[in-house]
């Protein structure tokens, strides 16, 4: 993340985003499960923006239980690590390591972490793989990559939370992109 954004900025995100709050307008039961139970459980406290995306990755940990959790940008890694590190190996690496077909879940910058990794990320992933891109509205060049990385050939689901975007790649799941306000 680039920054602590500020209260008016936070302000305009949730007001261009409110029809979106909690899940509603989301018809897929699968996908309206994911947001009530783990994305907007318990975001509404008023804990700083990268304590909640913290709180966020260890919901999807317990949830979804990766086999390994991938931080390819070491930004806030020791704060990733206590929410992820008991509920599955965490690993800190600037490039995507082979998984050979593990179940995993990848953590990226869309603005500081090369493409090129991002793609290799989403190459790698298996049906029960997880690619949560963070700062995917910062900049141009992040707004590229996430349309890119949400519209792989491989990408089945896909949340805008604004501050964060979640890509999930099964197979067996309808194509589908949602807007969640995330606050």
């Amino acid at each position: 993340m680039t920054g602590k954004p500020s209260a008016a900025k936070r302000a305009a995100v949730w007001l261009a985003r409110c029809r979106h709050r909690s899940g509603f307008g989301i018809q897929s039961p699968w996908a309206y499960s994911f947001v009530r139970r783990v994305v907007c459980c318990g975001s509404g406290c008023s804990a700083p923006l990268g304590v909640k995306l913290c709180r966020l990755y260890g919901r999807m940990a317990d949830g979804y239980a990766p086999g390994l959790w991938i931080d390819l940008t070491a930004d806030r890694a020791q704060e990733v690590e206590r929410s992820v590190g008991g509920m599955c190996r965490y690993s800190l690496c600037g490039s995507m390591p082979a998984t050979g077909g593990a179940h995993f879940a990848a953590r990226a910058d869309a603005a500081a972490t090369p493409p090129e990794e991002i793609a290799k990320a989403a190459g790698a992933a298996t049906e029960h793989s997880v690619l949560i891109l963070e700062n995917i509205k910062g900049s141009a060049k992040a707004r590229r990559v996430w349309s890119e990385t949400a519209g792989h050939g491989r990408a089945r689901a896909s949340f805008d939370l604004y501050w964060c975007g979640i890509v999930f790649f099964n197979p067996k799941r309808a194509r589908e992109t949602h807007i969640v306000n995330f606050f």
